[in-house]
């Protein structure tokens, strides 16, 4: 009946929303999903007071003798990263501290007499290329003499799939001269690529 229809409304209505629509203002809230790291490779930075820095990287563009071009691949990202883990991995002075897949990010340990150097790595899919530093930890008293620069090449070369950034440059014979210097060759190299400026590309 009509008075009947009336009064389940009316019940229906209480609190001033049906129960069949009460439930809608109960949000569903749900932690978000945990973000991702951004991953970037510094610069190395310059020894104090006379002593060395004992440092290589890809980011240190204007500073010649802690410069190294980044690598270059031609394969998966994926299979980049497992060719470092590889090489890492048989090789005792050498121990991987973090591995992170979403942010295509290496972190390894390297012993070095009676010091130790930290190496990261980020494989750059866009790009396809590898961006590095390697550096003594705490700080250094005297040269390295190299080492950091010539274990990333033992390990370039070991891994098997990498080039170097380039034209007819290898990583322990890079000379910044006006023509090819380190400027020169980054900005022709990521205007093939992913037509970036090279500083916005390393800033990623």
């Amino acid at each position: 009946s009509l008075v009947s229809s009336v009064g389940s409304i009316a019940a229906m209505s209480v609190g001033g929303v049906p129960p069949a629509f009460a439930d809608d203002d109960e949000t569903d809230v749900s932690p978000p999903p945990p973000s991702v790291p951004t991953r970037t490779i510094s610069e190395c930075k310059a020894g104090s007071g006379g002593k060395p820095a004992n440092c290589i990287s890809t980011r240190s563009i204007k500073k010649v003798d802690q410069y190294s071009p980044p690598w270059t691949f031609e394969i998966s990202v994926d299979e980049a990263m497992a060719r470092v883990k590889g090489v890492v991995e048989s090789d005792p002075s050498l121990e991987m501290l973090e591995e992170d897949k979403e942010g295509k990010y290496l972190k390894v340990k390297a012993s070095r007499n009676l010091v130790a150097d930290e190496i990261e790595f980020i494989f750059d899919d866009a790009d396809q290329v590898v961006k590095f530093k390697s550096a003594e930890t705490g700080e250094p008293s005297i040269s390295d003499f190299g080492a950091n620069r010539s274990r990333l090449e033992v390990i370039r070369k070991k891994a098997g799939v990498f080039g170097v950034m380039g034209e007819g440059l290898t990583a322990d014979s890079f000379e910044g001269s006006r023509g090819s210097g380190p400027l020169g060759q980054l900005k022709a190299f990521y205007g093939l690529q992913s037509g970036k400026g090279f500083e916005e590309v390393f800033d990623r």
